[in-house]
């Protein structure tokens, strides 16, 4: 939560008022959507089942861990890819 806490604390330092909403709302549908609900609905349930198969519970915590990280990365390149496509494009000139 700490991190959240700053990344918003940051976010506010960095973005100009005028386009702070719009950032922020891609910013919380990317952390919402990588890990809010993707990772209780797939990291809990992957981590149950590995340890109900009695697997080690070292090896099921670093698999929630590894596919957590994928998650996430798949929200930043998300973001990314929507920011990309969102930037305001350069008037040319006649």
């Amino acid at each position: 939560m700490i991190i959240l806490a700053a990344s918003y604390a940051l976010a506010s330092l960095l973005i100009p008022p005028a386009k702070r909403a719009r950032y922020f709302g891609l910013f919380n549908a990317t952390y919402f959507l990588s890990w809010g609900v993707a990772g209780t609905l797939i990291v809990g349930p992957l981590t149950d089942v590995l340890i109900s198969r009695s697997t080690a519970e070292v090896l099921a915590y670093r698999m929630a861990f590894v596919s957590a990280s994928v998650l996430t990365l798949l929200g930043v390149i998300i973001l990314s890819v929507l920011l990309w496509t969102m930037r305001p494009k350069a008037h040319s000139q006649p």
